[in-house]
């Protein structure tokens, strides 16, 4: 009985870290696709509609105020498959800005600029 309650004890701690393990990579996944879904949603925004929302907003980011490198980004979340992709859910976005909200994701976010990185062509 003594033996056993030992293994339990060292063997709990164990399982509890494997699970947050999983937990924590299954999380890295989802948002790894949602990244990859929301930069190939963007690449594919008709030019009259990325137009349309620059000159709504001035050419000036929604989020932090800058004026250079300003593209295009949803103000919430990645539309859903086949939801209407529409100016009210579009606002300017500097470059900064985009990327920061993907930093939490711990990579090296390599700019558009330099041969394809996570910045969708509209920057």
């Amino acid at each position: 009985m003594g033996d056993a309650l030992v293994f339990l004890i060292f063997l709990a701690p164990v399982l509890v870290l494997i699970w947050a393990l999983v937990r924590y990579a299954g999380r890295i996944r989802r948002e790894a696709i949602d990244k990859d879904i929301r930069t190939q949603h963007l690449d594919h925004l008709s030019p009259a509609l990325v137009r349309f929302v620059l000159e709504r907003d001035r050419h000036t980011c929604q989020r932090c105020g800058v004026t250079e490198r300003v593209g295009v980004d949803f103000t919430g979340d990645t539309p859903a498959e086949g939801q209407e992709i529409t100016p009210a859910n579009l606002e300017a976005c500097c470059a900064s800005c985009y990327l920061e909200q993907w930093s939490s994701l711990g990579e090296t976010q390599p700019d558009s600029d330099t041969g394809g990185g996570i910045l969708p062509r509209i920057w």
